[in-house]
């Protein structure tokens, strides 16, 4: 398993790094390989385009610095150069603020949803303005324009997304044992609270 030829079947790690203000986060996906022709440069552009929709639903302030696609089981033992590879990035989030933006503890929450099983869970900082949410009893709530915009640029990611890949949720270890296809991505009316520090934007590294 490299990253150097991918496989059909084999699945895949996407990390996209992003910071603002100083503080960094990083967001984890699973994808799989569609086709034995897959090259090397259709897994980097599968990469990107998980990278060009989430900057699509984030603030121009957003800076995304780096990807890094890994196999399934990325530390392997002896060393292996090819189990990963790192991009590194100079782009910003396509998103025009209009107000002041709220804290980044107040996250999006998508639902990766895939035929059967539990769905997926992804988190994602520096999307919401005070001007895209309101205020109920239950906290922050996004506003129905905001969330549908939100709704249509991460939708694109849901099945096969990109040329020889698609988007699933992966479990297993070391293997994975149980691949679902990630079938449609729908985002939650409540805003999640998540602190700076949350494990789910664990930003460990080789």
């Amino acid at each position: 398993m490299t990253v150097e030829n991918p496989t059909q079947g084999e699945v895949f790690s996407v990390r996209s790094y992003k910071q603002y203000s100083g503080t960094p986060w990083a967001n984890t996906y699973e994808i799989r390989c569609t086709n034995d022709d897959a090259t090397r440069n259709d897994l980097i552009s599968a990469a990107l385009a998980i990278v060009d929709a989430e900057r699509n639903i984030h603030w121009t302030g957003v800076n995304f610095y780096r990807v890094v696609i890994s196999t399934y089981q990325p530390d392997s033992r002896p060393y292996n150069p090819s189990a990963f590879t790192t991009i590194d990035t100079s782009f910003q989030g396509n998103v025009s603020l209009t107000g002041d933006v709220i804290p980044l503890s107040n996250c999006v929450f998508a639902r990766f949803t895939a035929d059967g099983g539990r769905s997926g869970k992804r988190f994602y900082r520096g999307c919401l303005a005070e001007s895209d949410v309101g205020f109920g009893f239950k906290g922050h709530f996004i506003l129905q324009a905001r969330r549908n915009a939100i709704q249509a640029a991460i939708g694109v990611l849901a099945g096969n997304f990109a040329a020889n890949f698609e988007m699933v949720l992966a479990r297993g270890n070391p293997t994975p044992t149980n691949v679902r296809r990630v079938e449609f991505i729908t985002i939650a009316e409540q805003t999640s609270h998540r602190k700076l520090d949350n494990r789910y934007f664990d930003m460990r590294m080789r």
